[in-house]
């Protein structure tokens, strides 16, 4: 079992500020992840680690299809620091959208 269950109120709180909805499963497993633009060839998906030892891994990723753009980058963080981690991954995100346009 994945312990998404101390940190969900972070991310539900975090959502509803961003207007986010996060996917909570794919392929039968438990997940946390959200993709912008998702229509877009270019979008960028966001997706969390379950947390270990109080720490948090958010990942950002854009793949430009029909391309072989890629990049990506990581956050580490306490659980205390995860909103405000979130707030720089989608920061990002956004930047990386704006820039692929």
């Amino acid at each position: 079992m994945n312990n998404y269950s101390l940190i969900d109120y972070v991310l539900s709180d975090w959502a509803i500020r961003n207007s986010i909805v996060w996917l909570s499963e794919y392929q039968n497993t438990e997940v946390r992840t959200f993709f912008l633009n998702a229509e877009n060839r270019a979008r960028v998906q966001i997706w969390i680690d379950p947390p270990r030892e109080a720490k948090v891994e958010i990942h950002v990723y854009q793949h430009k299809f029909g391309t072989k753009k890629r990049r990506s980058d990581d956050f580490i963080c306490r659980v205390n620091d995860l909103s405000h981690e979130l707030d720089k991954a989608l920061k990002l995100a956004t930047d990386w959208l704006n820039s692929s346009r």
